[in-house]
């Protein structure tokens, strides 16, 4: 994951925001949380060593901290987009106030402009903002950016080739100077009419790929991001779990529950990729909580649970009105019946009906028949 947080850090050396994109589960929250602490803390290089004449001890070597590829210190702001959020939340928006002059509206900024208004004051302390917004296309982003999409290219910023002015037409200003605007922090500040961008704000994404419930990324904007597919990666859980992937498929019947978790999210996403596409696999982080200090026997209950809450109704979700699908990919009517979970529903006396799987719940069942049942789907 390392080289990806390079590849992120990287991109905003050039002067690109990021996208991170994939499936659920496939470690995105997981980077930008390493990112946040990377940028809170110096990073240490593995090049080159640092002698400290003034220390007497008997290790007056250490390595030297990395330069950051951004100006330090760096102020990090978090977001969510969703379905009520706005253009008013992330760029400028006018709230009702009321005093002696009566109820009258103020200028809020929001996040994007508060970042600007923090690297205009002399008084701050940072020098960069990083503004980290998960699930980005939750919300209509086109329209939560609105004019202020402009600004994600840095050409249109400080020192860029060519720097404009903030389109800020909500404030009203006098002799050039803006009426007061309110900060996040509470503060009241003002600004030029040719106001400009400044260069050093810096945005990471996070985008769900395969929810289908949001809306789609505008192409404008999606330009205007280095994108960063983050795959599922199998060989994550293979060290997580430390297995030998050389001896997994030898013999299916001595698998451990850890080497049959490992081929049974190998054998779903492979259907999932060949009928659905790759975006649509499931990612490794579903079962990260399958935690290899714990007992086998405690560990297949541990898995049969994950299958229920977490794998299962995934699948359900990627095949949704496809049951032969899901028939095929339990092996139903394929293997005997006995003592086999997943089995279909019957209605004594009737052949002629509709093919539905019967409702079972993996971590109920008897630990001989989870391993029997998870072992025979992937043989």
């Amino acid at each position: 994951m390392s080289d990806i947080i390079d590849r992120v850090f990287g991109s905003w050396e050039k002067g690109r925001n990021v996208l991170l994109y994939g499936p659920p589960a496939t470690g995105k929250t997981r980077l930008i949380s390493q990112i946040f602490e990377r940028l809170k803390q110096p990073q240490i290089d593995n090049r080159g060593i640092v002698l400290d004449p003034s220390d007497t001890s008997s290790l007056p070597f250490s390595r030297p901290t990395k330069e950051s590829n951004i100006p330090q210190p760096a102020k990090v702001v978090w977001s969510t987009f969703h379905q009520s959020y706005g253009y008013e939340d992330f760029v400028l928006g006018l709230r009702p106030s009321g005093g002696q002059e009566g109820l009258r509206l103020i200028p809020w900024a929001g996040i994007f402009l508060d970042a600007a208004l923090e690297l205009s004051d002399p008084r701050s302390e940072y020098k960069s903002v990083v503004i980290f917004i998960d699930e980005i296309n939750r919300g209509n982003a086109a329209k939560i950016f609105g004019e202020f999409m402009t600004f994600l290219d840095f050409d249109y910023r400080q020192e860029g080739n060519f720097p404009l002015p903030l389109p800020l037409r909500q404030l009203t200003f006098n002799d050039s100077i803006s009426e007061p605007i309110k900060r996040l922090n509470g503060e009241e500040v003002t600004i030029p009419q040719e106001f400009v961008f400044p260069k050093n704000i810096y945005i990471v994404a996070t985008m769900n790929s395969v929810d289908r419930a949001v809306v789609p990324i505008d192409s404008a904007l999606a330009r205007r991001f280095d994108r960063i597919e983050m795959r599922p990666n199998m060989q994550v859980l293979a060290d997580f779990w430390k297995l030998d992937l050389s001896k997994i498929n030898k013999n299916w019947e001595d698998m451990s529950v850890f080497e049959t978790a490992y081929r049974v999210l190998e054998k779903i996403n492979y259907i999932i990729a060949v009928d659905l596409g790759t975006e649509f696999e499931l990612g490794h982080g579903m079962l990260m909580s399958l935690d290899r200090d714990i007992p086998e026997s405690e560990a297949w209950f541990v898995f049969a649970r994950l299958w229920d809450e977490v794998i299962y109704p995934q699948i359900e979700d990627r095949f949704s009105g496809r049951e032969d699908k899901i028939f095929d990919i339990l092996k139903i009517g394929s293997l005997s019946e006995f003592s086999y979970a997943w089995v279909e529903r019957k209605i004594s006396g009737r052949d002629d009906v509709g093919r539905v799987i019967n409702p079972v719940q993996m971590h109920k069942l008897e630990l001989e028949t989870i391993k029997r049942s998870f072992k025979w789907l992937v043989a």
